[in-house]
């Protein structure tokens, strides 16, 4: 078994993250607060898509850095990297789109509070959106290694890679032919055989009212 399919038990399904990575999940988590205050605001005073963009993107992005801090640390049977994958793709699009328009909405509004809380959701959106492209090219990396390394995404699967290896000899084995034997002929029985096989068989049976005639053997004269 090599060093990648090692794992403590328990944690089987969790790839193999680089040392300090965590610290990813935190500065999103941290990120994720200050825009969850400015969108909050932004909404407050004048709603508009930059806002909504902003706020659903770091609400969910605050909830998943929680998730993947806690399931990582001391919840490893709440890991899914598919979901943290899936994630990584929503949040990269929302963010993508949040930013942006509320770039655009600090230009219309340059000069004012409105504005200046649209730049800075602009620019920390920025920076949660570059924290989420390198969450997205860390998480296929090492679930595309956890996966060649015959691991999965279920606590306790047996690795596929430390399967018994198997004999190069198979065998098949095929049926073997049993001579199947007929069944015997049907005979009918009769109920008075195990009686005419106890009486004697004379040469000519006796007539019925003729009383049997027993001859005496001659004697020889005596002298």
């Amino acid at each position: 078994m090599s060093a990648q399919t090692v794992r403590l038990p328990g944690r089987e399904h969790i790839p193999d993250y680089p040392k300090g990575y965590i610290a990813v999940n935190v500065i999103q988590l941290i990120f994720s607060i200050i825009l969850i205050g400015c969108s909050g605001f932004a909404l407050a005073v004048l709603p508009t898509l930059a806002g909504v963009f902003i706020m659903i993107s770091a609400l969910v992005s605050f909830a998943i850095s929680i998730w993947l801090i806690s399931a990582r640390q001391c919840a490893p049977q709440a890991f899914n990297y598919w979901a943290s994958i899936a994630f990584d793709v929503f949040l990269f699009i929302f963010y993508l789109i949040g930013w942006a328009l509320s770039a655009i909405a600090s230009i219309f509004w340059m000069g004012s509070i409105y504005g200046i809380v649209n730049a800075v959701m602009a620019v920390f959106g920025a920076f949660n959106w570059i924290m989420f492209i390198v969450a997205l090219i860390v998480d296929a990396v090492v679930v595309a290694r956890h996966r060649r390394a015959g691991l999965r995404n279920k606590a306790g699967l047996p690795v596929a890679a430390a399967a018994a290896p198997q004999s190069k000899e198979q065998y098949q084995m095929t049926p073997q032919p049993y001579p199947v034997q007929a069944a015997p002929a049907f005979q009918p029985v009769d109920p008075n055989a195990q009686y005419y096989a106890q009486q004697p068989h004379p040469g000519q049976p006796p007539v019925p009212g003729q009383v049997p005639q027993y001859t005496v053997p001659a004697q020889q004269p005596q002298y």
